[in-house]
Order: structure tokens, then sequence, then C-alpha cells
């Protein structure tokens, strides 16, 4: 059922962008990688046979998705009892796959979805003196939003970034949003008085800062807007859209990147990107964790940053391969060029296949 050791076994989907570049640009440094699509459910290409020995492997919880179901299984009128089957089935392999004291992990599926709670990070940033906006979870009530709305605006962001397609084929996103203290009377009549709602103060922001870490390296970059262009307050409603941003290296202050370390040290996790506000002073604020987030466009705009090679860089390590070069792995751009990559992207997007930029922007 499992590879055997030196190959890095990649938890996710067969269409993740990061899961496809990560495991091809293992073999091309001379690694084995594998991809298992949680999207099928995993029972179409595995078995959990009890007694039987695993053999060593390393894994990878890039991200674990939900199964597709296809439109012929969605008419079936068991659907809703075998849609519960596939997903049971999947956590019952991950779980297993957890017992086995001869696979070595890189963010744990036990602890990537413990990372994913927002209120723990929220703790875990406070307990490591990270500054993180003054914030209350629940639906919104005058009485406890008042207590921090120290300036004009309130910002209101879902628990999940969440997409949903409505009857007429128009999708709605579910994204944080800035709320004025003219409406801000208002809510509490309002239907977001009954969604319970992440609620912070709006930190009055220089900039945004992007930073991805794995392993003991930590990449910094800086999201300078285009106040021409910019204006939401969730910087995700413009990725895909030209000339938002300039995207520079950011120079983290020591201290802050030791309580960075410190902070994802304390989720349990080897990978991670985050999201950080920067004010005219020089405070970052914490925003967010994603253990499974996007940093590949990170290189796309920085492509000296090298972010591809060095997340294979670090696997390798984590195998013990220590003849294995860094340079041995390619940089996004070389793989992008590659074939195998051009024809990943044809067939995932062929009528934008010629300007992967934009959609790569896209691929959390």
């Amino acid at each position: 059922m499992l590879n055997a050791n030196h190959t890095v076994n990649i938890i996710g989907s067969l269409d993740d962008f990061h899961c496809f570049c990560v495991c091809e640009a293992l073999k091309i440094g001379g690694i084995e990688s594998s991809i298992l699509d949680t999207k099928s459910g995993l029972h179409h290409t595995h078995t959990i046979e009890f007694g039987k020995k695993i053999e060593p492997a390393l894994f990878w919880t890039r991200r674990v998705y939900d199964p597709v179901f296809t439109e012929l299984e969605k008419k079936e009128d068991d659907f809703e009892f075998m849609q519960r089957e596939k997903i049971f089935f999947r956590d019952n392999m991950i779980a297993y796959l957890e017992t086995s004291e001869n696979i070595s992990w890189v963010n744990r599926p036990s602890k990537l979805f413990f990372a994913e709670n927002k209120s723990v990070q929220i703790q875990n940033a406070l307990n490591q003196n990270i500054l993180v906006p003054k914030t209350i979870f629940g639906s919104t009530r005058r009485n406890y939003l008042r207590k921090i709305t120290t300036g004009d605006n309130l910002v209101i962001k879902p628990f999940e970034g969440y997409t949903w397609i409505n009857k007429d084929t128009t999708s709605l996103s579910a994204l944080a949003e800035r709320i004025s203290s003219a409406d801000f009377e208002k809510l509490v009549d309002d239907s977001s008085a009954y969604t319970p709602s992440i609620h912070q103060e709006e930190i009055k922001k220089m900039s945004d800062i992007r930073i991805y870490v794995v392993g003991n390296e930590i990449f910094p970059v800086r999201l300078i807007k285009n106040k021409k262009i910019y204006d939401h307050i969730d910087i995700r409603a413009y990725f895909g859209i030209p000339n938002t941003f300039e995207f520079e290296f950011f120079q983290l202050k020591e201290k802050d990147k030791n309580k960075i370390f410190s902070f994802v040290q304390s989720m349990s996790i080897d990978m991670a990107s985050m999201d950080f506000v920067e004010t005219e002073s020089g405070d970052l604020y914490f925003l967010d964790l994603n253990p499974g987030g996007a940093w590949l466009y990170l290189e796309e705009m920085i492509p000296s940053l090298c972010l591809l090679q060095e997340t294979c860089y670090f696997f390798s390590k984590r195998l013990g391969l220590d003849s294995i070069k860094k340079e041995n792995f390619p940089s996004l751009e070389i793989f992008m060029n590659s074939s195998v990559a051009k024809t990943f992207v044809e067939n995932r997007y062929p009528s934008t296949s010629k300007d992967w930029s934009l959609r790569s922007r896209k691929y959390v």
C-alpha cells in the first residue's frame, strides 16, 4: 500500500497546484514522490490491511479535501450514506497512518487540524508575545463589540474563507469586511447578529506581510498596495488581478523572527503560511495562520526566494539524504517551463494556459 523509505507521500489532491509542483520537483531532484488524492476518498487506491507491517515512509499533509462525487453518484438514493462512508474511510485511513511508528510526518494530520483552529492560533500568538488585534468570537452584539472598537472601524471575518455558487450560477465568497462606525449601530438588527464570526479592531496598516515558514527557514514578503486599485480590507479579493501589489523581501527583526519560530513550534507543525499587517511604527500584528496555505505565488513575484527549491531541500533533509544538494531541485520558473508543468496547466485551465501566473495566485 505504501511506498518505501526515501519517498515523500503527499496527502492532498492531484489538482492541488502546490502538491503537484512539490511532487514533480522532488522527482526531478531524484526523490520518489506520490500524492494521496483525498478528493477520491482514497478507497479506490488504498486499503487498510490490519496486521501488515507498514514500511518506513515520510508523509506531508498538504491539505485534506472532501471527496468529490460525479453527477450520477449524486442522483443515487443512497448518496448521503455513500458520501458519509467515503469521508469516514478517508478519516480512518489517515488516522491509521498516524498510528504507525514507521511513518514520520511533516504537518501531522491531527496537529494540522489543531493548527487550523482560529482560537488556538490567536491564543498561542499571544502566548508568544505576538501582537494581535483585539478579538472577540461570537455573533454581532453592540454591548461586547464596543469593547474592541477603539478606532473608526470594525473588521468582521468568517472562520473559513468559503465560496458558494448561487442558483443563477454567480459565486459569492465570504471574506473579511470592514464595518464603519456609521453602520455599527445597525448590526444588531442585521442577519449577521445570528451568524458567528470573528470580530476584530481594524489595525491601521502600512502594508500586508506574508510569511512562509518551512522547517528552520523563514521567508517574509511585504505586499505594497496600489492605492488606485486596492480598497478592500481582504487581500484575497485582489488575487489574480494584475498590478494590485508590489512584492518585496521584508527584513524581519530578530526578536520577531524568534517569536514566529516559537509560534509555529507551539502549533506542532513544520510548514505554514501566515498573514500579518505592518503599522507605520513598524509593529507587526498577527492575523492568520494556514498550514496548507499558498506560498508559490511569492516566488512567482520574487523569483530569488526559490521557495520550491527550498521546500524540496527541506524534504530531502527530513529523509536524511545529505548527499542531495539544494541545486538538484528546480526553481519555480525553471519548473514551469518543463513539459510536465505545461501539460498540467493546459489540462486544468486550457482557456488561459498561456498565462499561468495569474492562475497560480488562485491555487490555494
